[in-house]
């Protein structure tokens, strides 16, 4: 982290001058170490008052079962084929 700060001030120092610099260094730690605690407090109950997130999570999870039954209904396919052929050797066999 110290070293993207470091990072930071030395591409903010091209730009601004030594007072300039100085003043927007402490505006962008102020805000930054005001969002790290907004990001702390964050809990699951707050993400979900929003409609938008809501409804993008609810379609994720649709997706993902509907995936999820999609891959099932694939391995039973092809475990019930399997034992048709195996099956139809035993029954040929015979």
């Amino acid at each position: 982290m110290q070293n993207r700060e470091e990072e930071a001030i030395s591409v903010l120092a091209k730009i601004y001058d030594f007072a300039r610099l100085e003043d927007e260094v402490i505006l962008l730690t102020t805000n930054s170490e005001r969002d790290q605690q907004r990001r702390d407090n964050i809990r699951y109950r707050n993400v979900f008052k929003s409609k938008e997130i809501r409804l993008a999570f609810l379609a994720g999870a649709g997706l993902q079962v509907r995936k999820t039954l999609y891959l099932e209904a694939m391995r039973c396919q092809n475990l019930t084929s399997l034992a048709i052929k195996r099956l139809k050797g035993i029954i040929t066999v015979v």
